[in-house]
């Protein structure tokens, strides 16, 4: 498969969620739990509908396709979201226009409107098509509350202080 997109889509996504909670290495554990909690909304139910089979990835990276999602110990926290949205694109669509419409809808599935909106701005700003795909749910599953975040506050210190601090949420 050529995956012509995956670059400027994992660029956008870096820019978004760069030294925010979504940047956040988490244990193996807690990305099964995280993608279980996701799993579990009617709205998941409504789009997949299967359950979700979750491995250890063998390899570097973590993946997904078809009914499984392999992690890596110590994945970002931004990795449940972006795995999962493989899982509601065609196998054969890499980074391209449906994977991105699925990924920006886990992620205000997930973490809610602000999130979304940072990561669709970044792909508008890209030049990355995508569509919005509704979603009536109005309270994420992991709201900023949860993690006691403070919108606008950095998560590390910043290397260079001019530049401001990315996504809507950072801690």
């Amino acid at each position: 498969m050529n995956d012509r997109q995956r670059h400027h889509a994992y660029t956008a996504e870096g820019h978004v969620f760069e030294d925010t909670l979504l940047a956040e290495r988490c244990t193996f554990d807690s990305l099964v739990a995280q993608t279980r909690e996701i799993e579990r909304t009617p709205e998941w139910q409504a789009h997949f509908g299967r359950p979700v089979i979750i491995t250890r990835s063998r390899g570097s990276r973590s993946h997904a396709g078809g009914l499984e999602i392999a992690y890596t110990p110590h994945a970002l926290r931004k990795t449940v979201p972006h795995e999962m949205a493989h899982l509601l694109s065609p196998s054969d669509e890499g980074h391209g226009h449906q994977w991105r419409s699925c990924y920006v809808w886990v992620v205000r599935l997930a973490y809610g409107d602000q999130w979304a909106e940072a990561l669709a701005d970044a792909y508008r700003g890209s030049k990355l098509s995508f569509e919005i795909i509704p979603l009536a749910r109005t309270t994420p599953v992991f709201p900023p509350v949860m993690f006691a975040a403070t919108v606008g506050t950095p998560m590390f210190n910043k290397t260079n202080n001019d530049a401001p601090a990315r996504g809507p949420i950072a801690l």
